[in-house]
């Protein structure tokens, strides 16, 4: 038994839905890199960090974070409370996310299991535990996570759902990536999601400063 599958069910389904949509954050990390002005005001990535027994740990708030092709690193951005020895820096398994968090004007994408979390609360002290981001990042939230996730069509172009940026209202439904003139690929040295014009290099971030497959 794994990690995700020690957590409560609706914990566990959360953890796999942001695991499952997690390329498209990727591919907004590795544009966040090349933008001369930030879009996002928070990016934050939440992880399981295990002990030597990959079964028991606790989850921990990254920021920061430095996607490669098989790791997440990031600065940590949250108090442990058992493993009080983590350095500032932490890496980890892409098996190891937990949740993803883009933020833009206190309204956030991501956050999958915030709904969970806030089911936990009791009742007296919900109002304060919204107040605190990343939970408040999601107040603007009607609908579970799962929902919200599927109003967003899928790009008729791409095939994939533009979860950051806006569709078009138009028929064939085609994301904000395609319609400027994005193509969604992958590093041409290490597998990575990434989206380029035609005209630019077919490499993500990393491979960029690096020169170097990781």
């Amino acid at each position: 038994m794994g990690w995700i599958e020690r957590e409560p069910p609706e914990m566990a389904r959360a953890i796999h839905l942001a695991q499952s949509t997690f390329p498209e954050f990727q591919r907004q990390v590795d544009l966040e890199c090349f933008r001369i002005v930030p879009a996002f005001d928070n990016i934050f990535v939440k992880v399981f960090v295990s002990d030597d027994s990959e079964l028991t740990g606790e989850h921990v708030f990254l920021s920061s974070p430095v996607i490669t092709s098989t790791t997440i690193s990031g600065t940590l951005a949250s108090e442990p409370q058992a493993l009080l020895d983590l350095p500032d820096q932490v890496e980890v398994g892409h098996q190891h996310l937990a949740d993803w968090f883009l933020e833009i004007n206190d309204v956030g994408v991501g956050g999958f299991t915030i709904d969970v979390l806030k089911s936990g609360v009791p009742a007296e002290f919900l109002e304060d535990y919204c107040k605190y981001p990343p939970v408040s990042w999601y107040n603007h939230r009607t609908l579970p996570a799962e929902e919200e996730l599927l109003q967003h069509p899928v790009c008729e172009t791409c095939g994939q759902r533009d979860i950051i940026g806006w569709i078009a209202l138009r028929k064939p439904v085609i994301c904000s990536l395609c319609s400027n003139g994005l193509q969604r690929m992958k590093c041409q040295l290490c597998s990575y999601p990434i989206m380029r014009h035609s005209t630019q290099p077919e490499k993500c971030a990393h491979c960029t400063a690096t020169g170097a497959v990781h």
